[in-house]
């Protein structure tokens, strides 16, 4: 089967295999239609890409792997369908189709287009008339092999540029978040220092991301990089957390109040699926809603598993998480230069998931304590001293 016609809204959120039998089994029929299945399915939720790889003659391009691996980019398990489907709790689905390679201009030409500010436009142009359906996608991903386009940026207004030296799930998936809503990176503390280990907006050298063994293909940062989840806020400001039944939210005023009470912790694995009222993350002060405005306080749990199983130890360094995870700690502001209207979230601390470790709240004098840890439950109780 074309793996263009994988459509990830025909599968359920967690779930890994699907087969067309099953599916016709649950609904009652021994036979049914493929094009019937994905005329039903719910295109507001879904986003579709053509995906392009661009090469230049002239050039000598540095990717070695077959076509077929960017598809696989996008269905393995640990690909880019699975980590949208879920990190949204199952309110964002991509679907997707490859195209290339694309000799679409001399790598001169690109220069001169990168200069002129006018490259997306461009690749569009000339792809069209190539024949290339690119009014049937909601976005493009450019994929530019030209010996030295690495990381990505955005292109125009809707689109996407991967630079095919650095192409993995982690770096499609971080260029991809940005086009769902989250303008800013996640930093440690300078704007844009991508220093978070613990989102897909930090950078690769930082971010604790994992090699998935069905994608590795030797590159400049190996190919099979995938993970680690997102944080909370920006699940938030991607569209995809419900902050009222997912977030224990403390006032400012009544965290004297709270000391001695204790609040349940679900592990953050992706914004939980719509009904759902697992509690994800736990915050102190008001959210944020201009420049200038505190900084809110949030604390979420994290577990090495599913797309955060690299969270435990840095890149290339020892493990300073245990199996149980961690809790992380960021301070949410409001604005930037880069972003003037929206949340930036900066991670302050990371601690683990034991019994009695203590849990700062920057900016107060009153802390969390870890008083019980239930690795069934993927949940923490955590105790406001």
């Amino acid at each position: 089967m074309d793996a263009a016609l994988v459509n990830s809204s025909l599968v359920r959120p967690g779930q890994r295999d699907w087969s067309l039998r099953a599916i016709a089994a649950e609904r009652g029929t021994p036979k049914y239609s493929l094009r019937a299945l994905l005329a039903q399915r719910d295109r507001t939720v879904v986003s579709s890409w053509a995906v392009c790889l661009l090469t230049y003659p002239g050039s000598t391009p540095k990717l070695t792997m077959p076509m077929d691996w960017f598809d696989r980019m996008f269905f393995e398990p640990d690909g880019v369908a699975a980590y949208f489907r879920t990190m949204s709790g199952g309110r964002l689905l991509v679907e997707w189709q490859v195209f290339g390679p694309l000799p679409l201009m001399t790598f001169q030409q690109k220069q001169q287009s990168a200069k002129a500010g006018t490259e997306d436009a461009d690749y569009t142009r000339l792809a069209k008339a190539r024949g290339i359906p690119l009014d049937q996608f909601d976005h493009v991903m450019w994929l530019p092999d030209d010996g030295v386009s690495t990381a990505g940026t955005a292109a125009g207004t809707k689109n996407r540029f991967v630079g095919a030296q650095d192409v993995a799930p982690q770096l499609a998936c971080h260029e991809m978040t940005h086009t769902f809503g989250v303008c800013s990176h996640a930093d440690r503390s300078a704007l844009d220092d991508y220093a978070d280990p613990f989102c897909m907006m930090g950078r690769p050298s930082v971010a604790r991301t994992f090699q998935s063994p069905a994608l590795a293909w030797p590159g400049r940062y190996q190919h099979g990089m995938c993970g680690p989840g997102l944080i909370a806020p920006y699940l938030l400001a991607a569209g995809w957390l419900d902050y009222g039944r997912n977030v224990t939210h403390l006032q400012v005023a009544d965290l004297a109040d709270a000391v001695g009470l204790s609040y349940p912790l679900a592990c953050n694995a992706g914004a939980p699926p719509i009904g759902d009222g697992r509690r994800i993350a736990i915050t102190v002060g008001e959210l944020p809603r201009r420049a200038g405005a505190d900084a809110q306080v949030w604390v979420e749990y994290r577990r090495p598993e599913g797309f955060d199983r690299g969270i435990a130890a840095p890149p290339g360094g020892a493990a300073d998480l245990p199996a149980t995870g961690g809790l992380v700690v960021h301070t949410v502001g409001y604005g930037s230069q880069r972003c003037p209207d929206a949340l930036r979230a900066t991670v302050m601390s990371w601690h683990p998931a034991v019994v009695g470790q203590t849990v700062p709240l920057p900016g107060y004098a009153r802390t969390l304590q870890v008083t019980a840890v239930d690795d069934a439950r993927r949940e923490v109780t955590l105790t406001v001293r």
